[in-house]
Formats: C-alpha cells, structure tokens, sequence
C-alpha cells in the first residue's frame, strides 16, 4: 500500500492512524505547491490530476483518497485497535460526525486558508474570523473528556490533533482562550505516533518552504 502524502498537510493524520495500526505504507513524498514527487522530481498531476492528499494506492492499482475516508478504512483494517468504532454503532456515526465536523468547519474553513498562498487575504481573515466558533465548538465538547469519540484514541483524534497543531502554528488556538483544547493538545502531542511524526514532518515542511523561497529568489 503506497501513501503519497506532503509534511504537515492533512495526511499527516493517516500516517498517525497507520502508525497506531501498524499498517505499513510505502511512502511518497509530495510537493503540493510545485505539485512534484520529492524523489524524483516528476509530475505529481500526471499521479493525480487534483493534486491533492493524502492518495492511497493498493497493490492491486485500485485508489482511495478524501482524509475521512482513507482514515476509516485504515481503521477497519484493524478493528481490535479501537480506531474507529464497529459499523453500524452509534459511535461510528458519532466517529462520522467529527470526521465532517473537523474537515468542514476546521480544516477547509479556518486552517486552509491561512497556509495556502493562493487565498486571498480577505478569505484568509474570513477564516481567522471562523475560528473561535469552530474551536468554541471543540472547547466546550473536550472540557470533561480526553478523547473525541468512544472514551478512546480514534482517527477523530487523529485528524483533530493535525488540525490544531496548523492552527496553533498560525496562532489560532490561543491556550489562554481554549484551555480544554490546549491540555488535549499537549497530552495528546505526547503520543509516540504523533511525536515521532511531528518531529519527521515539521523539519521536512521548513525544508520545503526553504527550497521553495530559494527557487522564488533564483527565478526573480
């Protein structure tokens, strides 16, 4: 199963949720704004015309894409792990739920706005303006719970955490506002699948940038 995924963007949440199920992926890296495979410099649109991640290819060619759904299925591939509760149970449409919540109003809304250079700035400050509702929404769900869903770790958890890691990087999730946010944050941080992660994709994201500005600079 091959993964083609780019540092800090939404597909970081798969590579979490492979990682606690221990399903192994080989992986490709992605320049989404040059729209390249690092590796080998190739066309990333000849791969996938939308240009977008995470893209999952099984080994029999057949693909997957759209966050909320690889993470569902990598769940169902090892459902003693607890990542997403069983089909049919009210947890799993609670699962759903959170999954929509976090792309729609989070995720699309707010967060991709602030790290997509081709939004304009109004639709920038339109997310910025988006976010205290969404966060509010998460604030009051996460006051007495560790988890989103189930009472336990889910891929729910996952796709938050990647979320708020954007938006504590864009200055959006202020501890002092969002105090159940912030302590779900840091503990959840801690998780050695979310640490190890966030300490492989933060470098590989400046790096990036770095590449990306020094080429800017040459071509000027």
């Amino acid at each position: 199963m091959e993964l083609y995924y780019a540092p800090l963007a939404c597909s970081l949440a798969v590579r979490i949720v492979a990682r606690e199920a221990e399903l192994p992926l080989t992986l490709h890296q992605v320049d989404v704004l040059t729209q390249t495979v690092t590796a080998t410099g190739g066309s990333y649109l000849d791969i996938d015309p939308r240009g977008l991640v995470p893209l999952v290819v099984f080994d029999d060619g057949t693909r997957l894409t759209e966050v909320a759904a690889v993470l569902q299925w990598l769940a169902d591939q090892r459902p003693a792990t607890g990542l997403a509760p069983l089909a049919g149970s009210r947890d799993r449409y609670q699962l759903m739920e959170w999954l929509s919540f976090i792309a729609t109003e989070l995720h699309k809304k707010v967060v991709w706005p602030q790290w997509n250079t081709d939004v304009p700035a109004a639709a920038r400050d339109f997310g910025r303006a988006s976010a205290p509702r969404a966060l509010g929404h998460l604030e009051r769900r996460l006051r007495d719970r560790a988890f989103l869903v189930s009472g336990r770790f889910t891929v729910a958890d996952a796709y938050l955490m990647w979320a708020l890691e954007l938006a504590r990087l864009a200055g959006l999730a202020s501890p002092t506002e969002y105090p159940a946010l912030a302590a779900y944050h840091a503990t959840h941080r801690q998780r050695p699948s979310i640490e190890a992660l966030l300490a492989e994709e933060l470098p590989a994201a400046r790096a990036q940038a770095q590449v990306r500005a020094t080429r800017a600079v040459t071509n000027q």
